[in-house]
């Protein structure tokens, strides 16, 4: 299954979770399936959309990367994983417990990299460097 990773700098939502979190991505999206000129059907949960949803998105700019996760996802676990999740708010606290310790989680909600991390069936959910981190040592 393809990832897209965000390292755009436009907004400063981006600028700053980028940085805190030591690398060049902001936000992370399971591909659903590409179509031509870079555009795609993604599913995440987005702190600009409000938390869970499936959306085309142009990813064929220089603001994304896209790597194959290979730790044996597919496309239809990333379904099944919307379909079960849909309508879950952002969770802004789970986003930010990685820096800021006593924060916790929510439960019927997500953040990005942590929606992605489980519809790739890995424990890990930090943020999107720490994803991208991840998939590296599976690609290995």
């Amino acid at each position: 299954m393809q990832v897209a990773f965000y390292k755009g700098r436009k907004r400063l939502a981006n600028r700053v979770i980028a940085d805190l979190t030591g690398g060049p991505f902001s936000h992370v999206e399971a591909v659903l399936e590409m179509y031509p000129n870079g555009w795609a059907l993604c599913v995440s949960a987005s702190m600009m959309d409000g938390g869970v949803r499936v959306k085309l998105i142009n990813i064929g700019t220089a603001d994304w990367v896209v790597v194959t996760a290979k730790t044996g996802a597919t496309v239809d676990r990333a379904w099944q994983w919307f379909y079960l999740h849909s309508g879950y708010k952002y969770d802004y606290t789970g986003a930010m417990s990685y820096r800021v310790p006593f924060l916790r989680e929510q439960r019927k909600k997500k953040y990005c990299s942590e929606a992605v991390s489980e519809m790739l069936g890995l424990e890990e959910s930090n943020h999107p460097n720490g994803l991208f981190k991840t998939l590296q040592r599976y690609a290995a």
